[in-house]
């Protein structure tokens, strides 16, 4: 055998093995859903802080739209 044949060999090995190799497969889980779980939690800020602003842009606009309604018909008189 050649040295290049040889080292395609090992090389083969090596992959194989660190295919079948299932240390740290806990990990990577715990990695995934850590990052799945913030996503999640950054979803729940935003609709959170949309449904806040939606309730509130009627409490905020209401009054003002008709206090200058009020005051433009008290303006014409």
């Amino acid at each position: 055998m050649t040295a290049r044949t040889k080292q395609t060999l090992q090389n083969r090995a090596s992959l194989s093995g660190f295919a079948r190799n299932e240390d740290g497969t806990i990990t990577i889980f715990s990695v995934m859903m850590f990052v799945l779980m913030i996503g999640i939690g950054g979803i729940a800020i935003d609709v959170m802080r949309y449904e806040t602003q939606r309730v509130q842009l009627p409490v905020y606009a209401g009054p003002r739209c008709f206090g200058r309604r009020v005051y433009a018909q008290h303006a014409r008189t």
